[in-house]
């Protein structure tokens, strides 16, 4: 991770906020929330300097800002 740079978003924070939201079906790509509680250490940290880089550049990825009904 980053030295000397504040982190919005840790693994703790997201895997607290995974077990609170319950039980959902996956979205368009097929993700569930389960998918991402179970990725591996790095895997999840690679989700979290994502999210980071996010935040902190204030902006958001292309491909985050579709949804699709069915």
């Amino acid at each position: 991770m980053w030295l000397d740079e504040e982190l919005y978003v840790t693994a703790e924070i997201i895997r607290t906020a995974l077990k609170t939201s319950g039980s959902t079906a996956s979205g368009p790509d097929g993700i569930r929330y389960k998918d991402i509680a179970d990725l591996s250490n790095d895997d999840m940290e690679d989700l979290v300097k994502e999210f980071n880089v996010s935040i902190k550049n204030g902006t958001i990825r292309e491909e985050w800002l579709h949804s699709y009904l069915l």
